[in-house]
């Protein structure tokens, strides 16, 4: 296995402790993608327009992440990002994805929380899924 040196990205990730530790660890260490950075590449710029444009809802986003074959869920006092068909990653903080996604920021917009709807994969088709053996360095190669 051939060594490559971090990107200028990475090594910025790394020095300033964006992320969750042990998401940046897996990728900078073992070259695969993490939940957490699955979710920042495939949902974070969709959020931001949303939420710049007036138009997030718990629906929308509901869907959004549905297609990413990720689901939001509530936790305890906050919201968390999960692998919709491998429950047995480990959920991501959602503000992590985007620091919006909190219930202190998003409910004055979007309203009181509602959960996902029980038949969202009936009308949302992934177009994409979490793979935990993903290289990170196809992902930004």
């Amino acid at each position: 296995m051939e060594s490559c040196p971090a990107t200028d990205k990475e090594w910025h990730r790394m020095r300033t402790g964006t992320g969750p530790q042990g998401a940046i660890k897996r990728e900078l260490f073992s070259d695969k993608e993490s939940l957490w950075g699955y979710s920042i590449s495939h949902c974070s710029p969709q959020i931001e327009e949303m939420i710049t444009q007036g138009e997030f809802t718990w629906q929308r986003c509901h869907e959004l992440f549905a297609q990413q074959g990720l689901m939001l869920q509530k936790q305890h006092h906050g919201l968390v990002v999960v692998d919709a068909f491998n429950h047995e990653q480990t959920p991501v903080k959602a503000s992590s994805i985007h620091p919006d996604l909190t219930l202190g920021r998003a409910e004055p917009q979007a309203g009181p929380f509602v959960s996902a709807p029980a038949d969202l994969f009936d009308r949302v088709q992934p177009e994409s899924r979490y793979n935990p053996e993903l290289a990170v360095s196809d992902r930004y190669g």
